[in-house]
């Protein structure tokens, strides 16, 4: 697995949003501090409010997909409206959690 650079992901949401606009985005695997911090920027930018967060944490065979800092980036964007998809959930000091909904 190679992680695309988050100026690359930057500048696909920056794309995307700046042509069609969106009423909801949801995130997938954001591996690192640099990717979670990256893209929460473009969308506080453009002011997305309805996000769906779902942070592939883990692999099914136990391999870490989001560095620890990427944990804590996301606990740190309280910013946005956000809700935390399952199976892999946050708890408020950054712990991983393994199952329900988190609004």
């Amino acid at each position: 697995m190679s992680a695309v650079a988050p100026r690359v992901v930057r500048a696909q949401i920056e794309a995307v949003l700046g042509d069609l606009g969106a009423d909801a985005v949801k995130t997938g695997m954001l591996c690192s501090r640099a990717l979670v911090a990256s893209v929460a920027s473009v969308l506080e930018r453009f002011r997305v409010g309805n996000l769906v967060v779902d942070p592939v944490i883990r692999s099914t065979s136990d391999a870490r997909l989001l560095d620890r800092g990427g944990v804590r980036a996301l606990c740190d964007q309280d910013e946005c409206t956000s809700v935390f998809a399952a199976p892999a959930l946050l708890a408020d000091d950054g712990t991983e959690v393994s199952s329900g909904v988190l609004q």
